[in-house]
């Protein structure tokens, strides 16, 4: 038998949400509430800015956006922690093993060319 989730959130809303967040964390930069808000309400004006932060809310509650507690470094200012969120997509754990799997390739190729060219100059 088929469970029915009921969402709090506003599908059309989560996906604002969301580009929000990819457009915040292209500019690299930390994605907490008032960036996210501030890039609702002017990419789909007052109708959804408004509630932008409401609807960022239910769709924590919902799981379909993850928060995280992120630390962000000032010059003179010292650490100051905020609340950030996140695609659960995005999980840095699988990206970190992305990045591990080039890198162990990168290396790799990187010793056969070496070890190829020494044995070219060797004949």
């Amino acid at each position: 038998m088929a469970t029915v989730c009921r969402r709090a959130s506003d599908p059309h809303a989560v996906q604002e949400l969301w580009a929000a967040i990819r457009f915040v964390r292209g500019q690299k930069q930390i994605a907490n509430e008032d960036r996210i808000v501030r890039h609702v309400h002017r990419e789909c004006g007052d109708s959804l800015g408004d509630i932008a932060s409401a609807q960022l809310h239910h769709a924590v509650a919902d799981g379909l956006i993850v928060t995280y507690s992120a630390h962000q470094q000032k010059l003179g200012t010292g650490h100051s922690e905020m609340t950030a969120y996140r695609i659960p997509d995005e999980d840095p754990v699988s990206m970190q093993r992305t990045d591990f799997i080039y890198w162990t390739i990168h290396v790799t190729s990187y010793t056969c060319i070496v070890i190829l060219s020494k044995q070219t100059e060797a004949h």
